[in-house]
């Protein structure tokens, strides 16, 4: 995941079942749909932006990507300790933990102006809250999957609640960007960040004490039967950096209008809103065979991003690549899920948070070094291709590891 996480995906119903069931099946988890809910808001203001605002406090753009390396670092070293805590305080606190701790990285950030030094720790801070939020978040939706496991569905539908809720904040973001500056949008989204954690309490769902070793975990990551998506997991790590922080440097480059920018941003999250519950059904009932022609589509349009100027190219480029990503993700995260219910859960996501991270160091420290050395933006874009690419090392995870669970149980 980038460090506003495009792993920022899944996300769940509002709605309160009696005898604390979930419409998703599993344990009733209303206090994770309202978390998701409320921390969808200040990413949305900020997502696009944060790259903008490195970019202008460093003037330098191989020093936004070192920054992001050092966040990407305190990710990959942390995450088994983070998750022992989890394990310790159980998952309710730790989420409460995780909105803290975004407050903690904006004050840094914004005092940073004055104090430079405090970039760095940010950096720290954010990784440490990405991973409070995200290890708690995944572990709840595995742990609501119930019998059926039917992650196809699930993830289309939190898609789907995800780019209802960030289809207009885009456009809010940037126009209080234009109005009020970097401080005010900041500070509104520290505080919806801050609060999302607060609704866990609520539910009437929580665990401690889940299974975490390390040496079991390290295991993990070297065994055969699920070398693919590892290796699939540090491929979308890499491109995550070319989406998610290239692209808006490139833009704010180009355009220098917030609100325009938070404009080409919605159109594509409108159009791919659309696709998102006929997808689901699908990947849940078929054997997904357009996600590796899409990984493709979206890698040719990464691969000709640098070559377009005008705002209605940007446009159109940005909700193809939105649309698209629809038919790459939501099969790929639902076959994740489906992964990790056969694994001790916890250790399972953070070896994914491993992978991820890891791409995302490679591919930071990369970008900086080929930024210094004046590579051409065409070429960031060749790059972020290429790794998308490799995402398709992952294949169809479902079919194949269906097969062997049927192997085994005959």
């Amino acid at each position: 995941m980038s460090f506003y996480n495009w792993e920022h995906h899944f996300r769940r119903r509002f709605t309160h079942h009696p005898a604390g069931q979930s419409p998703l099946g599993g344990a009733g988890l209303t206090g994770l749909y309202w978390t998701n809910a409320i921390r969808d808001i200040g990413l949305a203001l900020v997502n696009i932006f944060i790259p903008i605002y490195l970019y202008r406090q460093f003037g330098n753009i191989s020093l936004v990507f070192i920054f992001l390396a050092a966040y990407h670092l305190s990710v990959v070293l942390s995450a088994y300790p983070v998750a022992r805590v989890i394990r310790k305080i159980g998952l309710d606190y730790s989420g409460v933990l995780g909105g803290l701790l975004k407050i903690g990285f904006f004050i840094l950030l914004l005092a940073s102006k004055t104090n430079p030094w405090l970039i760095w720790p940010a950096a720290w801070v954010w990784g440490l809250g990405v991973l409070f939020t995200w290890l708690v978040h995944h572990y709840y939706l595995a742990a609501g999957g119930g019998a059926t496991h039917f992650f196809g569905q699930k993830v289309a539908t939190i898609n789907l609640i995800d780019r209802w809720l960030l289809s207009l904040i885009p456009i809010a973001g940037g126009v209080m960007l234009d109005w009020g500056g970097f401080q005010l949008t900041f500070m509104v989204a520290a505080v919806f960040l801050g609060i999302s954690g607060l609704p866990l309490l609520f539910d009437k769902f929580n665990k401690k004490n889940m299974q975490v070793d390390l040496r079991d975990t390290l295991k993990g990551v070297v065994d055969p039967t699920t070398r693919s998506i590892w290796l699939a997991l540090f491929a979308a790590g890499v491109t995550t950096e070319v989406v998610s922080t290239v692209w808006p440097i490139y833009l704010f480059l180009l355009i220098k209008n917030y609100t325009v920018i938070g404009m080409i941003q919605t159109g594509g999250l409108l159009l791919a809103s659309m696709a998102l519950v006929w997808l689901g059904r699908k990947v849940d009932h078929h054997s997904w065979r357009w996600q590796r022609p899409a990984i493709f589509i979206n890698a040719a349009n990464l691969l000709f991003r640098g070559l377009v100027i005008s705002g209605m190219g940007l446009f159109l480029m940005e909700s193809l690549y939105q649309l698209v990503s629809l038919f790459v993700w939501v099969p790929f995260d639902a076959n994740v899920y489906e992964l990790a219910v056969r694994d001790r859960r916890l250790e399972f996501f953070v070896r994914r948070e491993w992978m991820l991270h890891l791409g995302g160091l490679i591919s930071s420290l990369v970008l900086a070094v080929g930024f210094a050395l004046g590579a051409p933006w065409q070429w960031m874009f060749v790059f972020g291709a290429v790794s998308l690419s490799m995402v398709a090392i992952g294949g169809n995870i479902k079919t194949r590891e269906h097969k062997n669970i049927k192997a085994l149980e005959h």
